[in-house]
Formats: C-alpha cells, structure tokens, sequence
C-alpha cells in the first residue's frame, strides 16, 4: 500500500488585511441596504449598550402570566452533549468538555466563539435531572444580568436567545410541576426578559437560518405566555415567517443557504412553528414544509446522515429520521421515499441513489448573494457513497473560528474538485466572508436508465491570465463515475484535481495512474491518464472533530488542459456464480469483474 505524503504544492499566501479591501468592497456592493443600515443601527446600540446600558436597555419588561395550556414539545430530547458521573456533569461542546458543576465559567478563556455560543444556548439541560436543571438556570440567571458589559456578544447574542429560551419553555413543559415554585417563577421571569430582548434586536442584519430561529422564539413565546407582548410577539412572528419562506424557501425544497445540514435544521425549526401556529400561518409552513422533506431525503446519504457541502456536520442537526417523524405528527403526511435520480435546480444539487451506490453532485452557486457566511469552494465537487458506505468526501468543517482550520475548510483543494495556481472558486476572507463570487452555469442534466449525465461550468478563476473557465462533465451510473474536466483558456497556470477520502478507506497504489480503494469488502479502482499523488488529508465530519485521512491528487498538464477521471467498483465473483454464468451460456467474466475461489 502508499504510504500517504505531504503534498510538495506550494501553498498560497494568506491575503493580508490590506488585501482584504478590495474583497470587503466586493462584498458590501452585494450587500443589501436593510442588512447595512442594521448593522450600523446595531454597532451604535452595542457600544452604547457598553458605555450606557441603563439608556439603551430601559426598563425591565412587564411581567407575563404563562398559559394554562403551553404547547408540548414536538421532538424527543437529545443526550448527545452531557456526560454524567457519581459527582460530575460535563457537556462536550464544539469537540471540547466544559464542566457543569460547582462554579460554572460562562465565558471560560480561551474558548471558542462557537464553545461559548454553545454553552450559552443550554441545550444540554434536556440531558439533566431535576435539580440540574434548577441550578443551572439559576447560576444563567445570577451569572449573565442583560447590562453586563458585552453581554451582546454571548450570553444575550439574539441567536443564542432564541435557542436557549425554547430549550426552557419546552423543558418547563415537560418537568410540569416537579421544580419548586419560586424556581419556576424565576425562570418565567428571565423567559420575558429574554424574549422582550429578542423582540427589539432580531437578525435583520444576517438573515437566514438566524432570523427563522428569532421568529420561532417569539412564536413559542406567544404560545407559552398570555398577554399584549405576547401577542405583539405572534404578530412579528407570524409576519416574519410568512415573508421568509417566500425567499429562504427555494422552488425545488432546499433552504437558500444550500447546506443539507443547515437545511435540516431550518426544517424542524418550522415544524416546530407549525406545531404551534394558528390554522392560516401553519397551512403556508405546510406548502413549504412538503418538498422540504423531499430535499432533505435525497441528500442524505445511505448511513442516514446528511451531505456535508458547505457548513455543517453530520450530527448538528436533528437526524433526517427525526425530522421527518415530527414532519408526519405535526402535518399528517406521508413519510417522502429517496428518489433514484433527483435534481434540485434551482439549489444545485443532483444526485442518483441505487441499492449499491449514492451520489451527490453540486452545480450551483455557493449561497445566496447577500448572505454567502456558510459557502465553500466546492463547485462541480460530489460525494459517492458505495453500498452504504462513504467512500469520496467532502472536507466537513471543524471550527467557525477565524485561521488556517476555517481557510482550510472553507478552500476549493479541500473538496473534490479542480484548482488552478491553488487559487480558490470564490475570494474567502475572514470567518464568514466571501468577496469574488464564481458564476455557475447548469449545462446539461439527463437522465438515463442507470444514472444521469450532468454538464456544468464556472467562472470562478476567470480573473486569472488567459480568463480560464472550467467545465465538468460527470456520468454516474451504478458501478462508476466519469470525470471529464475542462479547462478552456488560462495561460500555463497548475491543473490539479482532488478526491477526498474517508479515513477507513485504504488506498493500493497499482502504478503512477492507478489506485485501489479498499472499504471493508468494497474495492474501487480509480484511474487517470496524468499522475495520481496520495497525500495527507483531514477529514471534518462534526465540529471539534478532524480525522486523518488520505487525499488523491491528479497532476493534469497546465492550463488549457482536458483530463479524464474514472472510478468504477470492481465486483467479485464467487465460484459458484461464476459456474452459474457459464451454465447459463454467459460471455466470460465481464471486464473489471475477478473470480474470487
């Protein structure tokens, strides 16, 4: 077997933070006006928050009577994140463990942004006892007041509100009158506070998935209190969503920031608002809800878990079975069946799914123009799972937190796709940011009998010499992938097109344009007629989680180039089928196929 190496490419400079000018400039010109003035209106209000927070917060809110009939919740609880022992409580957020006894560190040094998020969003109390339950809310409560100095950036961020006062309207309802009363009085009390919060600092400024988990808070919240802000809160609610839907909501199901994991999570927030709306406002969810679920069926791979393009990981969300038994509660509908080719045109996402093989392909912009936070440089790239197994990955993504890990994941020679110089599709910047934007045009798609034919091209290296523009042609049938790329114009720059791995998978190098990829009993054979590399590579199914895995590279000819890739299963043969063949007056053994005694 190869031993896996250190590709010797060399590695492309970090832009630096003058260079980020002109990708900011690119960037805000996409921006949209409201986003821009919400965002200034939000930096004034936060330094002020800081300087003259009794000015800016006001009074605490009127006090609310909860209902005598607040809604149960839809889904069941989740004990992933908790581990318990004879006098501990930790919660592994983001990869790391945070403990949840004694003293409690809710801003803990250096932890990640996305750590602390999580800490503060509190969903580990599904997981907790009783009494657990009472004094972690309490220690929240005594520990993170609303005028604290940068409480905005955390403890009262709108969407770690809007996460955290659903887990604690839903666990009130389901602990019912097993909390002491002056506890539970206590925690009603942060709840309005909390949710008056939400009400006057809504994402308007992001967007997305962010604004749907506002608009749900204050959905639940009109449904678990009784008074005027609670129904002023089911107004911005309800507005809100209905205006959302018509965008966030694309024609073919898929959420608007096309990542299947976020997608899944957006679909069991509005189940959970159709669980509690009014007859009007839930039949529109359920008009979206529908191919929704269809969506979500056809990217998730045969282990149940979801496509990892763009951000996300494998266990962020509800699983697909999860979501689609609440989807069935809550609407009555029938379980959605995965379809054998599916194309989700206006998402970008096409896809063939047979007993021994599933793939995935995306042909389509990376996120929507004013909102690109969770887009990759990952087009034209596709995953093959084979016989339920992932075989070809996508990199996943281990942190949010600026650097090389977040670069990295967010990269184009990350995923399974072609570069040119290294550069990537799009022009990353920061966390979040994305200046330069490829423009992605859907060719040709066609079904066959055994898979589908889908054509596509980009021009996302188009401001490199000789304005190259690559085009990908992919045939998958059961057995096989074809990759045919295109590489029309550029003037010399280093073709190089990549598979990722998963890390069970092992490689048998058979010569310089040839490997054997071995999964259990499963055997792949890759070939090309330029070189093929192995090297290191790391591999991201969740957040806080990166696996040693190993990447193939092909070393085309430079720019303008044509290159040719194919992976086909070879299918072993007992002897008995074979015997049963020639009895049968069959052909000899069909090419790629070998007899196994």
């Amino acid at each position: 077997m190869a031993k896996p190496q250190r590709s010797l490419e060399p590695e492309r400079p970090a832009p630096s933070a003058l260079g980020n000018l002109p990708a900011l400039a690119r960037q805000l010109v996409r921006t949209r006006p409201r986003q821009l003035a919400e965002r200034a209106r939000k930096l004034v209000r936060n330094l002020l928050h800081d300087a003259l927070p009794t000015l800016v917060l006001g009074a605490a809110p009127t006090s609310l009577a909860p209902s005598a009939n607040p809604p149960r919740p839809v889904f069941p609880r989740r004990d992933g994140p908790v581990k318990t022992g004879s006098e501990d409580l930790r919660a592994c957020l983001g990869g790391v463990e945070h403990g949840l006894c004694g003293a409690i560190d809710w801003n803990p040094a250096g932890s990640t942004a996305l750590e602390r998020f999580q800490l503060h969003y509190m969903e580990y109390l599904e997981a907790v006892d009783e009494p657990n339950f009472a004094r972690l809310c309490l220690d929240w409560i005594e520990s993170n007041p609303r005028n604290a100095r940068g409480a905005w950036r955390t403890s009262w961020a709108s969407y770690v509100i809007s996460i955290r006062t659903v887990v604690w309207m839903q666990e009130l309802v389901r602990r019912g009158n097993s909390l002491a009363p002056r506890v539970r009085e206590r925690i009603v009390a942060s709840l309005v506070e909390q949710l008056a919060h939400l009400e006057q600092n809504l994402e308007l400024d992001i967007g997305g998935n962010h604004l749907i988990k506002n608009y749900k808070a204050l959905l639940w919240g009109a449904s678990f209190f009784e008074g005027a802000s609670a129904r002023r809160w089911f107004l911005i609610a309800a507005r809100g969503i209905a205006a959302e839907l018509r965008e966030q909501v694309l024609e073919d199901g898929m959420h608007y920031e096309r990542s299947p994991s976020y997608h899944a999570q957006v679909f069991a927030d509005l189940i959970e608002c159709a669980h509690v709306a009014p007859r009007a406002l839930r039949a529109r969810l359920e008009v979206a809800l529908d191919p929704m679920a269809q969506a979500l069926v056809d990217l998730t791979h045969p282990d149940g878990t979801p496509s990892l393009f763009n951000d996300g990981g494998l266990t962020g969300a509800y699983s697909t079975e999860e979501c689609l038994e609440a989807w069935s509660k809550v609407t009555g509908a029938s379980k959605k069946l995965p379809r054998t080719v599916f194309a989700l045109e206006k998402a970008g996402y096409f896809g063939l799914r047979t007993p021994g093989s599933y793939v995935v392909a995306d042909c389509g912009t990376i996120a929507p123009d004013h909102l690109p936070a969770h887009g990759h440089g990952d087009v034209l790239s596709f995953e093959w799972s084979v016989d339920g197994e992932r075989f070809v990955v996508d990199a996943g993504v281990f942190e949010y937190e600026p650097g090389d890990l977040r670069d990295e994941s967010r990269s184009t020679r990350a995923h399974n796709t072609l570069t040119l110089d290294h550069h990537d599709q799009a022009e990353f910047w920061s966390s979040f940011r994305v200046g330069r934007r490829p423009r992605v045009t859907l060719e040709r798609f066609e079904r066959h009998e055994l898979g589908f034919v889908l054509q596509g091209s980009h021009d996302g290296y188009a401001h490199l010499r000789g304005s190259p523009i690559h085009r990908r042609r992919l045939v998958a049938s059961g057995d096989s992938l074809t990759i045919q790329d295109d590489v029309e114009g550029g003037k010399g720059q280093v073709v190089r097109t990549r598979l990722l791995l998963h890390p069970e998978v092992r490689v048998e190098r058979d010569d310089f344009h040839r490997v054997i990829l071995h999964r259990d009993d499963i055997e792949v054979q890759v070939e090309s007629r330029d070189a093929i590399e192995v090297v290191t590579a790391f591999w991201s199914p969740d957040f806080g989680e990166r696996l040693q895995t190993r990447q193939l590279v092909f070393c085309h000819p430079p720019a303008p180039c044509s290159t040719r890739v194919t992976l086909a299963r070879v299918r072993t043969w007992t002897r008995e089928e074979a015997d049963l063949e020639a009895l049968l007056g069959a052909l000899p053994h069909p090419q790629g196929m070998e007899v196994r005694p």
